[in-house]
């Protein structure tokens, strides 16, 4: 029987302990003792969950692990799923009008699943947590971030997408964008299905909370960042995935980013979680996981519509990188079917069409125009600057991970830049510019840090709509009344307008330094370096540790950027071969050794190449698969150096012995 389903199965056995257990205090508690029914199911709640561990441990998954640290993380999933559940429990009873011990019965069903797959993939899992989040750094910043989430935010989040937020809860779930289109606040909430549920998701968790806590300002603001803390955690965890050994560039240059802690958790705009959707569908993309790259996509796409401008790119890695067009037709497939399933429930109205889909901010891709002379034809800047740019890539004949995500970099800059972005917009930018400059060694870091103050000084000092003071709205009404400091200088007669352009100018003009820099240094060097490739070779004696080194190698520059070829795939026969008593794969002439040259050569000239793979364990060879050209190719086996001709190919050469 598969692990996986006698786990499940054991799970169950134990839950159903678990919720006999649950049920009968759950009863006791409300029919015996009278007491609130919110109250009983939670001391019943927290009575299985003490019999679930204790047998779920020994018996389901047989942890040998220390008990405390289990039992913390046993108990962040339960309280997390109870949350969850009370919550559910009060929208049955409130909404849908069912008698409490009914829907404690369906609420028990719905906590047992979370329960199990928490359980599972977090409780009783081993998690390496990277040293770089146990850092001084690392902490003193995540705990500034928390601190801001309850104190500090715009009209953006406290005016527009909390009560958006909370109409969409406290109703039941009822269409918020023709509630609020009905208003005629038209501004409300310009983001798509995936994004209201992101953001809705802790309000619903906590929504079993008395309004006299659910409806404070500072628990609505943290809980509004909860999702933004989220994303902007699981941006780091890739960024660092993506650029090993280099974690403490990427703790400065993403992390501490004063930009991103402005957009997040001061003023308060929504963009991390778009960002991180598509940088997680970009890392599952490079590490060949399509499905749920496709899935990420999809739900990034019905969370903003700027991440519909990265599709044609994507298009072009998976083209380039010969992925086949069945494989791309499926995962478009999937990211488009994602993206109607879940903007379904609301297409259809005129709020969601007025808010979302024809909001003003959609028309600003053409706000920067050219007329043709007289002839009323109008060449739009933006538009142009991204083809002509899709057309350069389309050059590329492959193009690898440090080409994809400097694309990124490129469109992204591009897009701040030739429109008059909000705040928030410029959050796009900044995970991509930080793994450009976090691997190029060679331009000043003056100028990221530049971006960060133009940034600041702009839009904290010299913007008219600077919210410096309005932030304080919920800390202090007083000072959140303030005019800002534009507002001060434009009625004393100080020309604070000029200053203003000046500043923005200066802005704009060191992101297209740094679009240049990125361009020219990111993606042409890149090219140079992919034509004249990084070949590696390992060779020894089984058993003397080659899988071992080829590990090392492999977390040493990512497995995205690494072809390996195995020098067994290369055997004359199977081992149940008669001929394998006359000559062991031991022996070279047991091997079509030359060919592993013609397959470096057309892997490099970007050739699909098909190759079969030997299993030890069995002895034969797999049906043929498809190998890919990659930044490097490792070349592994018993003989890797006895050609000379192979010998001379390559440009690292490592011999392990026993």
């Amino acid at each position: 029987m598969n692990t996986k389903i006698r786990q499940f199965l054991k799970f169950s056995v134990v839950g159903g302990a678990s919720t006999i257990v649950n049920y009968l205090i759950f009863l006791l508690l409300l029919v015996v003792f009278n007491i609130d029914y919110l109250i009983s199911a939670s001391l019943g709640y927290i009575a299985g969950v003490f019999f679930g561990f204790t047998f779920n441990k020994k018996y389901t998954f047989q942890s040998e692990h220390k008990s405390l640290p289990e039992l913390s993380k046993y108990f962040l999933v339960y309280i997390i799923s109870l949350f969850l559940g009370l919550s559910i429990l009060k929208y049955f009873v409130a909404h849908l009008l069912l008698n409490p011990v009914i829907a404690n019965i369906l609420v028990i069903g719905v906590t047992t699943f979370t329960n199990f797959f928490g359980s599972k993939l977090f409780t009783f899992r081993k998690i390496n947590i990277p040293e770089v989040f146990k850092s001084k750094l690392f902490i003193g910043i995540l705990l500034l971030k928390i601190i801001f989430s309850f104190l500090f935010a715009s009209d953006f989040l406290v005016g527009s997408t909390i009560p958006f937020v909370d109409y969409f809860i406290s109703s039941g779930f009822s269409n918020p964008y023709q509630h609020f289109f009905e208003l005629g606040m038209f501004k409300a909430f310009p983001y798509s299905t995936a994004m209201l549920g992101a953001v809705s998701i802790p309000f619903f968790i906590f929504s079993f909370l008395p309004a006299s806590i659910i409806g404070n300002g500072f628990v609505q603001l943290f809980l509004a960042r909860l999702p933004l803390l989220i994303a902007d955690i699981g941006i780091f965890y890739i960024l660092i995935k993506l650029l090993k050994t280099k974690e403490t560039k990427v703790l400065i240059y993403y992390w501490a980013s004063p930009i991103i802690f402005y957009i997040s958790y001061f003023h308060g705009q929504l963009d991390a979680i778009p960002t991180f959707l598509l940088l997680l569908s970009i890392y599952l993309l490079l590490t060949e996981k399509y499905v749920k790259s496709a899935l990420s996509l999809g739900i990034a796409l019905a969370a903003k519509a700027n991440i519909f401008i990265a599709l044609p790119f994507i298009f072009l890695y998976l083209w380039r990188n010969q992925r086949g067009i069945t494989k791309i037709v499926n995962y478009f497939s999937t990211a488009i079917l994602t993206y109607i399933l879940l903007i379904l429930p609301f297409i259809f109205s005129l709020g969601y069409q007025k808010l979302v889909l024809n909001a003003e901010e959609q028309l600003w891709l053409f706000l920067l125009n050219v007329p043709l002379g007289e002839t009323g034809i109008i060449i739009y800047i933006l538009p142009l600057a991204l083809l002509v740019f899709f057309l350069r890539m389309a050059y590329f004949k492959k193009i690898n991970q440090d080409a994809l995500m400097m694309q990124f970099a490129i469109i992204f800059t591009l897009l701040v830049t030739l429109i008059p972005a909000m705040p928030g917009w410029f959050f796009w930018t900044i995970p991509f510019l930080t793994y450009f400059f976090v691997k190029d060694e060679h331009i000043s870091k003056k100028n990221y840090f530049g971006i960060n103050a133009f940034f600041l000084l702009y839009f904290i000092v010299f913007n008219k709509g600077s919210d410096l003071f309005q932030s304080f709205q919920i800390v202090n009404k007083g000072i959140s009344e303030l005019p800002n400091i534009y507002q001060v200088f434009s009625s004393s007669g100080f020309n604070i307008n000029l200053y203003s352009n000046i500043i923005f100018t200066f802005l704009i003009g060191i992101l297209l330094v740094n679009l240049y820099y990125v361009y020219k240094f990111g993606l042409l060097a890149n090219l140079r370096y992919r034509k004249s490739g990084l070949r590696i070779g390992i060779a020894g004696d089984s058993g003397s540790g080659k899988s071992y080194t080829n590990k090392l190698i492999e977390d040493l520059v990512g497995e995205p950027n690494l072809t390996v070829l195995e020098g067994d795939d290369l055997h004359k026969w199977e081992r149940t071969s008669e001929k394998w008593k006359k000559l062991t794969h031991l022996n070279p002439k047991s091997n079509f050794l030359q060919r592993e040259i013609n397959y470096i050569l057309d892997i490099e000239g970007s050739k699909k190449v098909k190759r079969k793979e030997y299993d030890h364990k069995t002895g034969k060879f797999s049906d043929e698969k498809t190998v890919w050209s990659k930044k490097f190719i490792l070349v592994s086996g018993l003989h890797s150096f006895y050609l000379s001709k192979l010998r001379q190919m390559l440009d690292i050469k490592i011999f392990v012995s026993p």
